[in-house]
């Protein structure tokens, strides 16, 4: 029988912060994750989270393009607030589905994974619904 689990990509530069969360998250959804930003866009899974260790544009990019050939992946950033980068940050929002501050709580993460899940999944529900 086939996990019909949701899934989730972790990407980190850190590989204990990647564990983390992936024992956090692994009793209710089918996690992987990798501490190499190229393949963070290659996965076919239902919510990406991303942990933005510094300001970076090739990380802007890749979410353009994400949202732009599969819009229906979540995106979920954590990222350092900085007064003077506001508009890359701002490009952070317009790209991702939220954005999260670090240092991250723990109760705050695992209900912003649950929503952005249930929104998929009542997007992807509603799109069933037009058919039937």
């Amino acid at each position: 029988m086939r996990n019909q689990n949701p899934k989730i990509f972790i990407y980190s530069t850190d590989l204990d912060f990647c564990n983390s969360i992936s024992l956090l998250l692994q009793s209710k959804y089918q996690i992987s994750y990798s501490t190499n930003a190229i393949k963070f866009a290659e996965y076919d899974v239902d919510l990406i989270i991303i942990d933005i260790p510094f300001s970076d544009v090739k990380i802007l990019n890749t979410l353009k393009d994400i949202k732009n050939t599969k819009p229906e992946i979540k995106i979920l950033l954590l990222y350092i607030y900085r007064i003077n980068e506001v508009e890359i940050e701002n490009g952070y929002r317009k790209y991702s589905d939220l954005l999260l501050y670090k240092p991250i709580d723990i109760m705050q993460l695992t209900l912003a994974v649950e929503n952005l899940i249930f929104e998929k999944t009542k997007g992807s529900l509603s799109k069933i619904r037009k058919i039937l």
